[in-house]
């Protein structure tokens, strides 16, 4: 149960059945600053009301300064993490010219899917996977230049897809790496909480 207040005018109550069923009733008053309408205000309902429950989980890892650098708060990343998906789909580059990425590590990596590396300048690009041969991934189309060194890689399947998380916070460790945290990020949401209400 969410008891918004519009201003000091009204007030707009939104509920959510199924978790007054589990949980009981518990009420929650917030003032949404800035919210002119009944339709505002409950929008912000359903957005609180789907983050406190759906939203849940916390995530907090260290990364180095390469990766520290380009996160900011209320990014949204992915994650590969092995202990999750079951298999290994992430890891450094060895060598890369702008077709070709030689991996870290080759063992049990697929042969299909996409992609992923992070380039000097911080963007993220993905390509179609053509062929793993002897550690070296081939692309379909060049990357816009040559992955650096070092720099981090991640390939994505049908079966095997990174988790999806919203930065909360960065602080920096030691001046080389980063301590990153994270909450759960669903981008399906955003339909939970408009749900045809029209605008």
């Amino acid at each position: 149960w969410l008891n918004l207040e519009l201003g000091d005018i009204d007030r707009e109550v939104v509920e959510d059945p199924e978790g007054i069923a589990r949980y009981g009733v518990i009420t929650k008053e917030v003032t949404a600053f800035a919210t002119t309408s009944r339709a505002q205000a409950h929008r912000v309902g359903e957005w609180i009301l789907y983050s406190e429950r759906y939203e849940t989980e916390v995530v907090n890892f260290t990364t180095s300064l390469e990766n520290g650098i380009i996160v900011r708060p209320g990014a949204v990343i992915n994650i590969a993490d092995p202990v999750k998906a079951g298999a290994r789909r992430a890891g450094r580059i060895s060598a890369a010219t702008t077709t070709t990425v030689t991996v870290d590590d080759s063992t049990g990596l697929p042969s299909t899917g996409t992609l992923s590396v992070v380039l000097d300048d911080g963007i993220i690009e993905s390509r179609a996977i053509t062929d793993l041969t002897a550690g070296v991934y081939t692309v379909a189309s060049a990357f816009t230049t040559a992955p650096q060194n070092g720099g981090t890689w991640m390939v994505e399947t049908d079966d095997i897809q990174p988790t999806q998380w919203k930065v909360l916070g960065i602080q920096e460790q030691d001046g080389i790496n980063y301590s990153i945290t994270a909450v759960s990020y669903n981008s399906s949401k955003y339909n939970y909480v408009e749900r045809g209400a029209p605008l």
